[in-house]
């Protein structure tokens, strides 16, 4: 454990944050960037923690015997500095960093530098503490640990409410189909942490939302697909005719696609029309009738 520490300065990698910057624990540099672990605290940035478990991947594929090896320590060194500096570059002024964007930097350094071998093992890891949390997760009855995670609301910090947060989510995706309101509740508790806004839990409910909607199915698809065509088509109809029919009497025309769009709004959506929408749509007959007649 204690490579990351004899490491020698290497060459740093152009446009990364020097090593000598990055390999101490938590230096002022970074004081500003944190980390949300699983449980929802929030801890310091620790480049030093990324040393570590890249030495430990390279360890269990080349053995325990490649701890002395000036090229294992040099490599470990240049990955450490990419994945800072690819951390950095996401939130130049500070910010908090999730686990998992931390892992996920991990395995893309190490297969840009080559270490597929490596990259694999590490990759494999993952998936087998992932699949030892499923199952402790499934011992203690499924639900997820929430109990370190607090909320600032109205300038008051109190434990977050997961009965009602769960009951809200629930209760907005029950007329939906093909929405799963587990999905969006495990997505929003992910980007928690302790003290988080209470503003930030409800961008984060409506962001995990948003990104559970089922895609569009085929047949919406092509409707869209022919809406674009036909918008194509008019807009090529009216240029010509602009072109080469009467000024006088295109412009009228062309100003009065608002009203088909009520129209169209009307038929196909069962939306409802006001009086006033009324009156206007007769008003615009009436002058598309006078504009025709000359």
């Amino acid at each position: 454990m204690q490579i990351a520490a004899e490491t020698k300065a290497p060459q740093s990698v152009p446009g990364t944050t020097p090593l000598s910057d990055v390999s101490t624990a938590v230096q002022p540099a970074f004081s500003q960037y944190k980390v949300i672990r699983r449980n929802g605290a929030v801890v310091g940035f620790e480049p030093a923690k990324i040393s570590v478990a890249v030495t430990k991947a390279f360890l269990a594929v080349e053995g325990g015997q490649s701890a002395a090896s000036a090229r294992i320590r040099e490599l470990v060194a240049g990955l450490t500095e990419a994945v800072v500096s690819a951390l950095a570059r996401r939130h130049p002024a500070g910010g908090t960093f999730q686990i998992e964007d931390i892992q996920d930097q991990v395995e893309l350094a190490l297969m840009r530098s080559g270490a597929h071998e490596v990259a694999r093992a590490y990759v494999l890891y993952r998936e087998r503490r992932s699949q030892e949390r499923a199952h402790e997760k499934s011992q203690k009855g499924g639900k997820a640990d929430t109990t370190a995670i607090s909320v600032v609301e109205n300038g008051v910090t109190k434990p977050l409410d997961m009965a009602r947060l769960e009951a809200l989510v629930r209760e907005s995706s029950k007329d939906l189909a093909d929405v799963d309101p587990e999905r969006i509740l495990k997505a929003t508790l992910k980007d928690l942490y302790n003290g988080v806004p209470m503003e930030e839990v409800r961008k984060s409910a409506v962001l995990a939302a948003r990104g559970s909607l089922p895609f569009p199915m085929a047949g919406a698809r092509y409707a869209a697909y022919a809406a674009g065509v036909l918008d194509l088509l008019a807009t090529i109809m009216l240029l010509l005719a602009v072109r080469n029919g009467l000024l006088v009497v295109v412009a009228p025309v062309a100003a009065l696609a608002p009203a088909f769009t009520v129209v169209w709004a009307w038929i196909v959506l069962r939306e409802s029309v006001s009086p006033a929408q009324i009156a206007g749509l007769g008003l615009a007959l009436v002058g598309l009738v006078l504009v025709a007649t000359g």
